[in-house]
This record gives C-alpha cells, structure tokens and sequence, in this order.
C-alpha cells in the first residue's frame, strides 16, 4: 500500500458508512415529520373535544338557566299561596281572640268588627302547592351544570318548607273540619233566622252562635292552633332562594 492514496476497498467502506449515516438521517426527519402530524392530529383532536366540551356547557348553562327561571317563577307562585294562607289564618286568629275577649258580655262587642269578619271563622280552603318546574329540573340532570351548589341546597330547603307550611295548615283545616261536622246543623239553623246581612242581624247571629257549647272550640282553634311561624319563615326562605337564583341566571 502506498501511503496518501485510498484503495478501492476503503472507498467503498467510505460509501457504506455514507450511506448509512444517511439513511439514518432520513429516518430521522421521517420520525420527526410523523411526530409533527401525530402531534397536529392529536392537538386538533384535543381541540375538537374542547370546543365541543365549551358548546355542550354552554347549551346546557342556557338550558339551566331557562329551567332555574321557571323554578324561580314558580316559588313565587308558592309564596303568593302561603301569603294566602297567612292572611286568612292571622285574620280568624284575630277575630277568634275577639270573640273570646266579649264571649260573656258581646254587648260590648263592636256590630262593624263582627260584620267584616263573620265569615272567616268558616272558609274552608285548599291551597295550591306546584312543584312541576322543581320536578323537571330533577329529571334533566341539568343540576350537575350548576356551580353554586349552596343555591341547589336552598332551593330543596325551600321546597320542603312549603311542603311543610301546606301540611300544617291542612291539619288545621282537617280540625276544623271536624269541629264543622258537629256544628253545621246548628250554624245553619241559626243563619236562617238572619237571612238579611246587616250589622244588627250577624250581632244577634253571633250572640246565638256562642250559646252553643262547641262554637267556642271553632273560634279558639286558630288561637290555640298552629300559629304563622312555618309561613312567615317559608315566605322569608323563598324570597332568599329566589334571590339567589335570579343572581345566577343573570
């Protein structure tokens, strides 16, 4: 071998190893570009599920708060009820302690204040409770969507407090009930000798009504009875629930 010249074989080691390291060049960048798209498929991939994630709760933010508005409506639809209530309950407890109070001696009673309230102490009534609205918004799952979950617990509460309200007051309603069993026959009887509605003649109705022995059972059930601490706190709990689920919707 004559140093400074390559022989034939070392050229040809030269172009194998040449060779080699391009190849291996090659299937480098052929890594790298497959890596590249793996990476933009699986970005747009990403991003495909998170724009759907954002319309999904977006359309399911808008369902809640259509459903949450309803409900919202449909509480106060409750709290007009139990103001009802409270208004004929506070007005017979009233007068029930007014008949008490000049039971032995009504003729000091005024004729005006047993005219306005000769009725009470008789209706019967049977107030509405709604709840579909609350019921709809449990069947859609659409609570899941809603972050305040204080709000979800005062909305339940304030169901269950109306709940509550309307069963205590259709106790008082169940007794008094009963009591009008007994009496009817007798009320009756004493109203069709006072056919005319005037103050002397509901006076004279009254002093008749209070010789019979279980009147005086129907005129102090409502003082004795349930009192408006159940609707005064329902009315004030709604009103907050609501309040509450007005914030959100906003």
């Amino acid at each position: 071998m004559i140093f400074g010249h390559k022989s034939a074989a070392d050229d040809a080691t030269s172009t194998s190893e040449s060779g080699k390291q391009n190849k291996k060049r090659r299937q480098h960048k052929s890594f790298i570009l497959y890596l590249r798209d793996l990476s933009i498929v699986t970005l747009g991939i990403v991003i495909t599920i998170v724009c759907n994630d954002i319309i999904s709760h977006s359309a399911n933010q808008k369902k809640l708060k259509s459903a949450l508005k309803l409900v919202s409506n449909e509480l106060l639809m409750n709290k007009t009820e139990i103001e009802g209530i409270l208004i004929r309950y506070r007005a017979e407890r009233y007068f029930g302690q007014y008949i008490n109070k000049y039971k032995y001696n009504m003729a000091d009673a005024n004729k005006d204040t047993l005219y306005k309230y000769q009725s009470v102490l008789f209706q019967v009534d049977s107030p509405n409770y709604y709840n579909d609205g609350l019921e709809m918004l449990k069947a859609s799952d659409l609570l899941a969507d809603m972050s305040n979950k204080n709000t979800i617990m005062q909305l339940f509460k304030s169901y269950r407090s109306i709940q509550y309200a309307h069963s205590t007051y259709s106790f008082y309603i169940e007794n008094k009930n009963k009591i009008f069993d007994r009496l009817s026959d007798k009320i009756v009887t004493i109203q069709k000798k006072y056919p005319i509605n005037s103050n002397d003649n509901v006076y004279n109705m009254y002093v008749d009504f209070i010789k019979i022995d279980d009147f005086y059972n129907l005129y102090m059930l409502p003082v004795n009875s349930i009192g408006d601490h159940n609707f005064v706190t329902t009315i004030k709990l709604i009103d907050k629930t609501v309040a509450s689920i007005n914030k959100f919707i906003q």
